[in-house]
């Protein structure tokens, strides 16, 4: 059996150790949740029950806001509306989208220039001394 090298091992300690610290992190959220919760306190024995019980909470008072009054006076025109916007048809090929799409992916997906045949170089030429 071939032996781990320390990169791998440190890369299958931080593969354990990231889900591991997620868990305990989860874990321990939940707790100091349950902690803030208030207990429910028990009721009480010696509280007389021929006594009405308060509501705990008064509700919110509510603020009747009246709607705003128009303006007297002439009224303003609506505004005109928006002129329909021009739809082109595409053309054969689709429009200058597709054509541009189509000129990048023949780019890439091209012959590889590194499979053709280079053309002959000239001979060098003979030095003169």
């Amino acid at each position: 059996m071939r032996s781990l090298r320390p990169e791998q091992i440190l890369l299958l300690l931080v593969f354990v150790l990231v889900p591991l610290l997620n868990l305990l992190v989860r874990w321990l959220q939940r707790r100091a949740r349950e902690q803030q919760r208030p207990v429910p306190a028990e009721p009480r024995a010696a509280e007389p029950e021929g006594r009405e019980k308060l509501p705990a909470r008064m509700p919110p008072r509510v603020r009747v806001i009246e709607p705003a009054r128009t303006r007297e006076g002439p009224r303003e025109t609506p505004p005109a509306p928006r002129p329909q916007p021009v739809i082109r048809r595409a053309g054969p090929l689709g429009g200058r989208a597709a054509v541009r799409r189509a000129v990048v992916a023949l780019t890439i997906l091209g012959p590889c220039r590194a499979l053709e045949e280079h053309p002959p170089t000239p001979p060098a030429r003979p030095s003169l001394r």
